[in-house]
């Protein structure tokens, strides 16, 4: 949790302090490529950067919400509606 916290509070104060957007415009870049990369070894096209960017969305709002307001147990609910809705678009 700590990691993800850090995470989300420098995503947040690099809109402050522009010498750091750099950096983390290449950690969402990481990110995003391991999400096409994961969703590419499962049936999902790797190339649509699309798909892999509302993935990760979903994901960093859920770990917020967990890390805030929502309890483990539903933010697991969520995690396994969204891989029923995925598994469904294929």
């Amino acid at each position: 949790p700590a990691l993800q916290l850090f995470q989300d509070e420098l995503l947040l104060e690099s809109r402050r302090v522009p010498q750091l957007r750099a950096s983390v415009e290449r950690q969402y870049e990481a990110y995003i490529a391991a999400w096409q990369h994961a969703l590419g070894d499962h049936g999902f096209d790797p190339d649509d950067r699309g798909l892999a960017r509302a993935v990760a969305a979903a994901i960093d709002g859920l770990l917020l919400q967990q890390l805030t307001v929502a309890s483990q147990t539903d933010v697991m609910a969520a995690v396994r509606r969204l891989r029923r809705l995925l598994l469904a678009s294929k």
